[in-house]
């Protein structure tokens, strides 16, 4: 016959085995299990960051924190990333140059008695500042010489399109040259223009979710044409 006790003890033995090998879906769980406070959605661009500020509660244990599901090009830090409940940790996140769009994301939570929880959020990258292009570059190497980029926005007009850019001293050479930017394929498309009675330029050119340009292009002056190349880095990263 088996009494009281015995059962409680299969009971309780079942249960502590499903906490350790379930991965819970923002589920506070039972006393004593690990949660997490503090997730929510969150929204970010090229001039705008946006931050977590997590608790993280429950037996003691060590409890590591990671986020997954960031699309390329936003950066996330987290501190600490481990620790032992109760304790406190503060997450920031930026956009270096992502895809605009909205992205189902986690945080995964993993401990060492009560196993994985994640809790579910979504990161909306705004597309404000055109693929995250708009700002200064240093040029990391070149068939010029070393200088300085800005590349700044140019208001959509009848002939423009949203994407337009402006390198304002393109390839070091101290003139502005207009591109289009595909943010979808991470290209940029320098058209055939003048920039004075005789000079001409074209070009094409990637660039990356951490802030790396590469651009070919020809540049003709008085009917003598010279292929050229340049590698631009983002500034702070």
């Amino acid at each position: 016959m088996i009494n009281k006790n015995t059962l409680a003890a299969v009971a309780f033995s079942s249960m502590a085995f499903f906490s350790c090998t379930t991965s819970n879906n923002n589920n506070n769980g039972g006393p004593g299990l690990m949660k997490v406070n503090g997730v929510h959605d969150i929204q970010v661009s090229m001039d705008y960051s946006d931050s977590m500020e997590l608790y993280v509660d429950g037996m003691e244990e060590n409890v590591s924190l990671a986020f997954t599901g960031l699309p390329d090009g936003v950066q996330s830090t987290i501190s600490p990333s481990s620790g032992v409940p109760e304790f406190s940790s503060f997450a920031r996140f930026n956009s270096l140059s992502a895809i605009p769009g909205t992205y189902d994301c986690q945080l995964v939570c993993q401990g060492s008695k009560s196993g994985k929880k994640t809790y579910n959020f979504q990161t909306v990258v705004k597309g404000a500042a055109i693929c995250g292009l708009l700002t200064a570059y240093n040029a990391t190497s070149n068939c010029n010489a070393n200088y300085v980029e800005n590349i700044t926005g140019i208001v959509p007009t009848v002939e423009t399109a949203i994407n337009d850019i402006r390198f304002q001293n393109f390839g070091g050479r101290g003139f502005a040259v207009t591109a289009k930017a595909n943010c979808n394929n991470r290209t940029i498309l320098v058209p055939l223009q003048s920039i004075n009675g005789s000079t001409s330029i074209s070009g094409e050119g990637t660039f990356t979710s951490t802030g790396s340009i590469q651009i070919n292009y020809v540049i003709t002056v008085n009917g003598s044409s010279t292929s050229c190349w340049f590698t631009l880095q983002r500034y702070n990263l």
